[in-house]
């Protein structure tokens, strides 16, 4: 008989571990190639939530890490407020609002889906903004996905229906955050 799996885990006497690779262009940041420790527990449920919430904050922490070492483009004609040692510090875009990257994720991604790709992407955003408030995507944290995780468990979600709602937020928060890079790529200098 087959164990059924939490996503990025695999289990090991009786225990779930959490296992992601690192990307190649992170791996100057890390003395490994993967990030893999316990989830201390036997549950897949728990393991399930874990492991999903784990993979979100790393996502977004490498998001930060990819965003940092992004080239401004002319960065010493960036103006800022508070300007450090001399130099001008360049602004960050923290990205849009999840309102506007579900809307965003819904125009461009949803053309011949189904209704239902578009109610549940709406649906998954409406329950993070109403639990953690329309936050623009780099201002979301580990403890807020906590949070979140808890509110959804909180309103009777079982585990495969959290899995589902975190799934869809973060196709969304990827896909902007990827939009992001591409056109930064793009601008010219």
């Amino acid at each position: 008989m087959t164990d059924f799996l939490a996503p990025f885990s695999y289990k090991k006497r009786g225990y779930f571990y959490f296992n992601r690779r690192i990307p190649a262009d992170l791996r100057h940041h890390y003395n490994t190639d993967k990030v893999v420790y316990s989830l201390k527990t036997k549950s897949l449920r728990v393991a399930t939530n874990r492991a999903l919430a784990a993979a979100a904050q790393l996502d977004a922490y490498w998001f930060k890490l990819r965003v940092q070492n992004e080239d401004v483009p002319k960065q010493h004609f960036a103006i800022s407020d508070k300007p450090q040692s001399g130099a001008l510090a360049p602004s960050v875009d923290l990205g849009p609002q999840m309102s506007e990257a579900v809307k965003l994720y819904i125009r461009l991604k949803g053309n011949n889906r189904p209704k239902t790709f578009a109610a549940s992407a709406e649906r998954a955003c409406r329950y993070l903004i109403k639990a953690q408030g329309n936050k623009r995507l780099m201002h979301y944290t580990k403890s807020d996905a906590t949070a979140f995780r808890d509110t959804l468990i909180d309103r009777g979600m079982n585990g495969n229906s959290v899995t589902r709602v975190f799934g869809a937020v973060k196709s969304i928060v990827s896909f902007a955050a990827n939009g992001m890079l591409r056109l930064r790529r793009r601008l010219p200098p």
